[in-house]
């Protein structure tokens, strides 16, 4: 408020006349307020803060190298009623643990978070990568004559350390990549090979030592037609070769060599196609009929020629004819193939109104209209599709009834009858009346009569215009005429 002024005191105190004090506290301070309003009237007042301690967080060194068959662990310093927790945690196996092990080793920087029983936090980090191990390789013989000597070749680390079951003399120091032996029994010797990350290898090396006689087995192999040189010649034949040698020490060395050849291979295929299929050779899709050759190797080494005769069937020329493309009801006909070759399969659909089904020359006999379909296999299996299509004419032409309008019964013969002229189908005449111009029904047809010759009970009936009602029926069609007709006199 206007007229109020703020005096602060006390450690690290910088902006003194603030209303609000903002300070960074090292350890426990008491710190003094002295108001004064604008009428002089001064207050005062005070407040201790308590700096509480930071815990310690050490990682260990800022970095760390991790060997191929270390534990991954990594280790904070302890401290009583300390938590831990190390980040980034999907690395780890236990991210709260004060020592957790690294289970998917990532480079990169690792860091763990302190907290202490008040509540106060503190950090630190180390980076953490992987070293490869080195490849070490040990060469020599493994076989020497009691007296001999031989050197010893370690290849892969930087530094070399030797030990086994008898003492080696350093070649080449202080790296001794290379050391002499002259073994007084058998045994084995070891190198561990170091790196310039300080990882580690081993390699081991066993020596038969003997007293006068060794002999060592080789073994070779090759493709026929493909010599390969055995002690000076070359060979290509099947067996075992030995040679003797002396050596200074007077042990007998007798190396053998066996030497095995492998057969080529040439491997015939003959694969019969249907048009329109294909054949996968040599990394090609074939369809043509030919003679093909694809070069293999086989898992000795040796080549594998493999020749394909490849044939493409001839479709034979194969038809369906019928005595006729069209019946009436309760028809049948024939359908006949023509062209098939022995031992063909046939199935012919659909099936309900054939004699068979499975016979080259069935006996259709459809209801309706029917587009039968033949799949034909011929002994190669190769299929065709064949139709034929039979058309079913129900001989109902309802729409060709024709009635008269006018008749003259005068027994002239022309003319002296009325009723509906039918096309010579299967209609028929369910209903036939006639009715006089007062509404008085002169005609009822039946069956076997279905014409009227001009007369009502026996009489002559004059000059005029009749009305009549025809039903004429089809199978299961119906129709209704209904019309006028006049008879003259």
């Amino acid at each position: 408020d206007d007229g109020i002024s703020y005096a602060w005191s006390g450690p690290g105190v910088s902006q003194a006349d603030d209303q609000f004090l903002q300070v960074s506290v090292q350890e426990t301070s008491t710190y003094y307020l002295t108001i004064t309003d604008a009428m002089g009237c001064v207050s005062l007042d005070s407040a201790t803060i308590e700096a509480l301690p930071l815990p310690v967080a050490d990682a260990g060194p800022d970095s760390v190298q991790f060997c191929p068959g270390e534990t991954f662990e990594l280790n904070a310093t302890f401290g009583p009623n300390l938590q831990y927790s190390w980040s980034p945690g999907i690395l780890l196996n236990d991210p709260g643990s004060r020592t957790p092990l690294i289970v998917n080793p990532v480079e990169g920087w690792y860091q763990v978070l302190v907290e202490n029983a008040a509540g106060c936090q503190a950090t630190d980090s180390i980076y953490v990568s992987f070293a490869a191990a080195p490849d070490l390789e040990l060469s020599g013989t493994t076989l020497l004559c009691l007296g001999d000597a031989d050197t010893l070749q370690a290849n892969g680390g930087l530094a070399y350390a030797w030990m086994g079951d008898f003492p080696v003399t350093c070649l080449n120091p202080p790296l001794c990549s290379q050391v002499a032996v002259e073994p007084s029994m058998s045994g084995t010797i070891q190198v561990v090979g170091t790196n310039a990350a300080a990882c580690a290898d081993t390699a081991s090396l066993s020596i038969e030592v003997v007293a006068d006689e060794m002999q060592t087995l080789e073994q070779m192999q090759t493709c026929f037609g493909e010599p390969v040189p055995v002690f000076d010649e070359l060979s290509d034949v099947p067996g075992l070769y030995c040679d003797t040698t002396l050596t200074g020490s007077g042990c007998l060395l007798i190396h053998c060599i066996e030497l095995t050849v492998f057969d080529t291979i040439v491997e015939e295929l003959e694969v019969q196609l249907c048009p329109g299929e294909t054949f996968e050779f040599g990394g090609q899709s074939l369809g043509e009929s030919g003679t093909y050759v694809d070069f293999l190797s086989t898992q000795s080494g040796c080549d594998s020629t493999v020749r394909l005769e490849l044939s493409v069937t001839v479709l034979e020329t194969v038809s369906i004819e019928a005595s006729q493309d069209s019946i009436f009801p309760g028809e049948s006909v024939a359908l006949n193939l023509i062209g098939a070759v022995d031992g063909s399969q046939f199935a012919w659909s659909p099936a309900a109104d054939l004699s068979c089904s499975d016979c080259p020359n069935p006996t259709a006999m459809p209801n309706e209209g029917t587009t039968y379909t033949l799949t034909l296999t011929d002994p190669n299996g190769c299929v065709q599709i064949l139709e034929y299509a039979i058309a079913v004419d129900k001989n109902c032409h309802l729409e060709r009834v024709e009635v008269p309008n006018v008749f003259t019964p005068n027994n002239d013969g022309l003319n002296d009858r009325f009723g509906p002229l039918l096309p010579g189908g299967q209609e028929q005449i369910t209903r036939f009346e006639v009715y006089n111009r007062w509404g008085q029904l002169v005609y009822s047809g039946r069956p076997g009569q279905w014409s009227w010759d001009g007369t009502f009970d026996g009489v002559l009936l004059p000059t005029d215009v009749y009305v009549y009602r025809i039903s004429i029926s089809c199978l299961e069609e119906e129709r209704q005429l209904v019309g006028e007709v006049s008879l003259l006199r």
